[in-house]
């Protein structure tokens, strides 16, 4: 079987995103519960270099984060997906960057009667 065919390498913004799951937004100042949550590497570059190994690519991912936790796992998921995560540097003492947000879940009545919802 051939190998990729496209060389890219991706430099730039990495991220972890942090995703709340709420069943509704909060009112003014109030507070939602979170009924679950997620996390997952982000950021534009990081986002490219992930599209493209998904599509067959050779892709490096040149850029930087801190050797925290976060770091790390965006590292291992860049690398479980095939890119080359060795000019990725992580720097001891340094903060990676975070995204958080909440969304909205559909009605759980939604995920067992409709076709498409989750």
């Amino acid at each position: 079987m051939p190998g990729p065919t496209a060389r890219v390498i991706c430099l730039g913004l990495s991220a972890l995103d942090i995703t709340w799951e709420v069943d509704t937004l909060p009112q003014g100042s109030g507070k939602s519960r979170a009924s679950d949550l997620r996390e997952g590497g982000g950021g534009m570059a990081a986002n490219a270099a992930a599209a493209a190994a998904k599509l067959g690519a050779a892709v490096q991912f040149w850029g930087r984060a801190g050797a925290d936790s976060a770091g790390r796992a965006m590292k291992a998921q860049l690398a479980a997906l095939g890119v080359d995560v060795t000019h990725l540097r992580l720097f001891e003492g340094a903060r990676s960057s975070l995204s958080g947000r909440s969304s909205t879940s559909v009605a759980p009545a939604c995920r067992q009667t409709r076709a498409g919802c989750r």
